[in-house]
């Protein structure tokens, strides 16, 4: 598996149109609608020859996330003194009339929204069949079980994702394209 810069453009550009794809389609509850993308499918016939890029796009959504989150905390502090603001109350209220939070929910809806997230796991499998996520392991918090019903912690599933990635790479004896 060897770094090819005519794979790597081509996968970036189908998981462009994937992400334009899950943006167009944010607001389903359930996957099928996100997966259900032309570009989606072309990643997967693309094979293990695509799990660096994988590897690092989903790293990349992972750190621009934190920075994001970080920006947001940031300003809450400054706005609030705090920034632990629960949902639909005064000081939630007072952020959504900052110009300076409403500025960073912009950027929000322009760069984050529509990353596939979790879903990269879909994917993940149609390539490598043996990838699975531990569901209610005592190891793993980011998928658990509970009455029939699953919760994911997306953030902690992306993770666990790109450590599988590392592991199955390391496995195989080929090196990821970075360092976390």
């Amino acid at each position: 598996m060897s770094i090819d810069s005519t794979t790597e453009a081509e996968f970036n550009r189908l998981a462009d149109e994937w992400k334009q794809h899950c943006k167009e389609n944010v607001f389903h509850s359930f996957d099928k609608p996100y997966l259900n993308c032309d570009a989606y499918r072309s990643l997967a016939k693309m094979g293990e020859e695509v799990l660096p890029y994988m590897r690092e796009r989903i790293h990349a959504e992972i750190r621009t996330f934190q920075v994001h989150e970080e920006m947001v905390k940031g300003r809450m502090r400054e706005v609030l003194g705090r920034d632990d603001v629960e949902l639909m109350n005064e000081p939630f209220y007072k952020m959504c009339e900052d110009i300076g939070y409403q500025w960073l929910q912009s950027i929000y809806d322009q760069v984050l929204m529509g990353s596939p997230h979790h879903k990269w796991g879909y994917l993940l499998k149609e390539i490598v069949p043996d990838f699975r996520l531990p569901v209610g392991d005592k190891d793993s918090d980011a998928i658990k079980s509970m009455g029939g019903m699953v919760g994911i912690d997306v953030k902690k599933t992306e993770l666990a994702i790109v450590n599988w990635i590392d592991d199955y790479l390391a496995q195989k004896n080929l090196n990821p394209t970075s360092n976390p």
